[in-house]
């Protein structure tokens, strides 16, 4: 039998590693993305001392992060952002 195409195909890995790394990181670095207290402040539109009884909450702290021993506090975006709503749901 006689063949009717012959097909070469050039795969370049480098581009492969680019696209599959760009794919990573449009779903990971969202995640990933952290907040500071005056951030918090001006998402729920709420003094400092308004929303810091509301950061000391279990379901909050869980996702707060320091970077040093004395560092400012920050917690994960999408995670807190849901513990907040709760939080201010049972409390208010």
């Amino acid at each position: 039998m006689e063949a009717l195409a012959k097909v070469e195909v050039q795969v370049n890995d480098n581009v492969i590693i680019q696209t599959v790394e760009r794919k990573i990181d449009d779903h990971l670095i969202p995640s990933l993305r952290m907040v500071t207290e005056k951030q918090l402040c001006k998402m729920y539109s709420m003094s400092q001392n308004e929303l810091a009884p509301l950061l000391f909450d279990a379901k909050v702290r869980i996702y707060e992060r320091r970077k040093g021993a004395r560092g400012k506090r920050r917690w994960f975006y999408p995670e807190v952002q849901q513990a907040l709503d709760e939080v201010i749901n049972e409390n208010f």
